[in-house]
């Protein structure tokens, strides 16, 4: 198992970098299998992360 910590100073410096892992997975996935399925949480939790991630 990988322990990895990471420290952000804002909730949307946050939520910038989540989006940006995702992307980065769903793309890896695409050219890998050609299609790339994600489920997330709704509510008002990620709203942020998805928010950037539609961008």
């Amino acid at each position: 198992m990988v322990n990895l910590e990471h420290n952000f100073s804002s909730c949307n410096e946050l939520a910038n970098s989540l989006a940006n892992e995702i992307a980065e997975k769903l793309k890896e996935a695409i050219k890998k299998d050609g299609k790339a399925s994600i489920a997330l949480s709704g509510g008002s939790t990620p709203k942020k992360c998805l928010t950037n991630l539609a961008n």
